[in-house]
C-alpha cells in the first residue's frame, strides 16, 4: 500500500506542477521546447522515438477470464486489482552526432528495462503479482529515407530545409530494430499449482524465465505534423542451462516463435478547449526575454492510436502440453492516448487487450482486459520540424 500511495503522490505532483506553472518562462527556447531549427537526422530519430511504446499507470484495471479451468485464488487477483503499471524505459547509450557520417547519425544503441507491476485487492499479505522484468539491449538502424542523398548531405541541416522543405514533404523512413533481452519474474523453481486434476500455472508464486531476440522493420511517414507507422517483426525464445534458463514447464506451452506487428497513428496536434469562451482556458502566456516580447500560447495536445500484436507460429505438436494453444495463439493491445503538452510528463489513456495474459507466468490464462489511467513520458513528443508559429504568436 505504501508503494501505491507513493505512485499516486508522484502523479499528482507532476500534474499539479504542470497545471500551475510560473507566468514567465525564461529557460525554454519557446513555450513547449520545439526548436526553431531542427537538424534533419535528429528529426528522423524523433520519428523513431514517436513510435516508442506507452508507459502507463492504470487505476482499477479490469480483467475477464475467457477460459479458466480453475478460478483465481487468494493472492492471484481473486478480488480484482487496484493498479497496473508499465514503465518501458529506453536509455540511449550511443547515437551519432553532427560530425559523424550518415551511417552513425542513423544508428542508436540503447539499454531497455521494461517492468510491469500489478497490485491486487486480495487479502493476501503480498498484493503485488510476480513482477515482469525485461532487461536487454536495443539497436535502431536507419535503412532508407526519401530525402537524404549523398549529393545533398550538406543541405539537410540548413535552416531553409528544416523550416520550409521538411515540414511540407511527406518524409518517409524505414528503420530496423533489434532487441535482445532476458525476461523473468524472479520467483523460485516450479510453475504449477498443487492440483492433480488439471495443469495450471501458479500465478502467485510460479517461476517464469526465458530470453528472447527479435528483429523488426518499421515504415514511418511524417506529413503535416501527422506521424504514421507500421512494423513487422519476428521473435525467437531461447535459454541457457544453469543461468537465464527457458524453464522446462514452458516447453510445449509458451512457444518459441512469434510474429510481431504494430500500427500507430499520431494525429496532428490540436488546440485544447478551442470552443471555450474564456481565454484562460484556451491560452497561456510566455515571456521571451531574448526578444523582450510577451507570447500568447495555444494550449495544445496530441492524440495517438496504437495497436500491438503477437502471434505464436509454432507447429501444434510443439505446443501439445497446452490444450488451448491453437485457440489462443493471437494476442493484441489497442491504446488511445491524449497528451496535453502543458502537463509536462503526464497524459491520459485507455487500453483494451485480448489474448493470453501478458504478465509472465499467467501466459496460460486467456483474458479480455480493459483499463485507463495516466501515461508517463519524460519528454513529450512534438512532431519534428513543427514551426512554433503554429501554436504561438505575439500578444498585441
Amino acid at each position: 500500500m505504501k508503494t501505491l500511495i507513493s505512485l499516486f503522490v508522484i502523479i499528482i505532483s507532476c500534474n499539479s506542477s504542470a497545471q500551475a506553472p510560473p507566468a514567465i518562462n525564461i529557460i525554454s527556447p519557446n513555450a513547449y521546447g520545439a526548436l526553431e531549427s531542427h537538424r534533419f537526422y535528429d528529426g528522423l530519430n524523433q520519428m523513431v522515438i514517436g513510435d516508442h511504446p506507452l508507459n502507463y499507470l492504470a487505476v482499477l484495471p479490469q480483467y475477464f477470464g475467457l477460459d479458466r479451468p480453475i478460478p483465481l485464488m487468494d493472492g492471484e487477483g481473486e478480488r480484482g486489482y487496484i493498479l497496473e503499471g508499465n514503465l518501458d524505459q529506453i536509455y540511449t547509450v550511443y547515437r551519432g552526432r553532427i560530425f559523424d557520417t550518415q551511417f552513425w547519425q542513423t544508428s542508436t544503441i540503447s539499454i531497455r528495462y521494461s517492468p510491469i507491476v500489478r497490485l491486487s485487492l486480495d487479502e493476501d499479505s503480498k498484493p503485488a503479482m510476480p513482477l515482469n522484468n525485461k532487461l536487454g539491449l536495443r539497436i535502431d538502424k536507419g535503412i532508407w529515407d526519401n530525402v537524404s542523398e549523398k549529393d545533398n548531405h550538406e543541405q539537410l541541416d540548413t535552416v531553409k530545409f528544416q523550416m520550409e522543405m521538411a515540414p511540407n514533404n511527406n518524409l518517409q523512413y524505414i528503420y530496423l530494430t533489434i532487441n535482445a533481452a532476458h525476461y523473468s519474474n524472479g520467483m523460485r523453481s516450479g510453475s504449477y499449482i498443487n492440483d492433480t486434476t488439471v495443469i495450471r500455472n501458479d500465478y502467485a508464486d510460479g517461476n517464469f524465465s526465458t530470453n528472447y531476440a527479435n528483429i523488426s522493420f518499421t515504415y514511418s511517414s511524417l506529413k503535416n505534423n501527422k506521424l504514421r507507422s507500421v512494423s513487422l517483426g519476428y521473435q525467437r525464445e531461447f535459454g541457457f542451462k544453469g543461468i537465464a534458463e527457458y524453464t522446462d514447464e514452458q516447453v510445449g506451452r509458451y512457444g518459441y516463435n512469434r510474429v510481431l506487428t504494430t500500427a500507430q497513428y499520431r494525429f496532428k496536434p490540436f488546440a485544447l478547449w478551442g470552443n471555450r469562451k474564456k481565454e484562460c482556458m484556451k491560452y497561456f502566456y510566455w515571456y521571451d526575454y531574448h526578444k523582450d516580447t510577451l507570447i500568447k500560447i495555444k494550449r495544445m495536445a496530441e492524440f495517438r492510436l496504437r495497436f500491438e500484436s503477437e502471434c505464436i507460429i509454432d507447429n501444434s505438436d510443439k505446443l501439445e502440453l497446452y490444450d488451448r494453444s491453437n485457440l489462443y495463439r493471437f494476442s493484441g493491445h489497442l491504446f488511445a492516448e491524449i497528451n496535453p503538452w502543458k502537463w509536462r510528463t503526464v497524459g491520459m489513456f485507455i487500453h483494451a487487450f485480448y489474448g493470453r495474459d501478458y504478465l509472465n507466468i499467467r501466459y496460460d490464462d486467456p483474458i479480455l482486459a480493459i483499463m485507463g489511467g495516466f501515461t508517463l513520458d519524460f519528454k513529450k513528443f512534438i512532431p519534428p520540424f513543427m514551426k512554433p508559429k503554429e501554436f504561438e504568436y505575439t500578444k498585441k
